[in-house]
Order: structure tokens, then C-alpha cells, then sequence
């Protein structure tokens, strides 16, 4: 079953910071990361006038790859649940049906 990404809303997210209020918690580099991913993520999706639930679970099982990369237990509880509410964001924008399973392979 493919589904139709809503651009408009994807588009939003291509210059958005997404850990924004990680500011003073988090190491520069490491949101630099974080911010990285994020947008890779949403790029993937850009690229699809139409995804499927094959091309959200492996652009989602990416992007949990990329962060269990650069995690050496600085994800934490805030990090790990702001990590999920963005992915979250990025996969409904897209169109997807959001799923807890797309996060099985997370290490943090």
C-alpha cells in the first residue's frame, strides 16, 4: 500500500532545528549529529511522490541505525523520547502509519 506524503508539511521540516531545546544540555557536536540524521531522514522521504510501508521501515530503520552510531549513552530518557516524537513527526508528515516496531533496532 503506497501512501501520499503531504510535501507541504515535509518541506517545513527541511530547514528545522529539532533539538533546539538540547542547547545547553547536549554537546554542539553531537546535536549537529542529532540534526543531521534528522534532516537525512526527511530527505528520504522528500525524494518519494509516494512511499510505502516497505520505504518508511527502512528509511526509519536508517535512521535508528545512524543514531545507535553515534551513541556512546549520551541518549537518554529527554534525548531518546524528543529522538522518537521527531521521528514520529517526520513519518506522519510523510504520509506513514506510525508504528512503535519501526524503533526495534535502537540501542539507545
Amino acid at each position: 500500500m503506497a501512501f501520499t506524503p503531504n510535501s507541504h508539511s515535509l518541506r517545513e521540516f527541511c530547514n528545522q532545528r529539532f533539538f533546539a531545546n538540547w542547547d545547553t544540555l547536549v554537546a554542539d557536536e553531537r546535536i549537529a549529529a542529532a540534526e543531521r540524521i534528522m534532516q537525512q531522514l526527511v530527505a528520504e522521504f522528500v525524494i518519494h511522490p509516494q512511499i510505502s510501508a516497505e520505504i518508511v521501515r527502512a528509511a526509519v530503520g536508517r535512521c535508528v541505525e545512524r543514531f545507535n552510531e553515534i551513541d556512546d549513552t549520551w541518549i537518554c530518557t529527554i534525548e531518546r523520547d524528543d529522538i522518537c516524537e521527531a521521528i514520529f513527526r517526520i513519518v506522519t508528515a510523510a504520509g506513514g502509519e506510525w508504528n512503535e516496531e519501526l524503533l526495534g533496532g535502537r540501542d539507545w
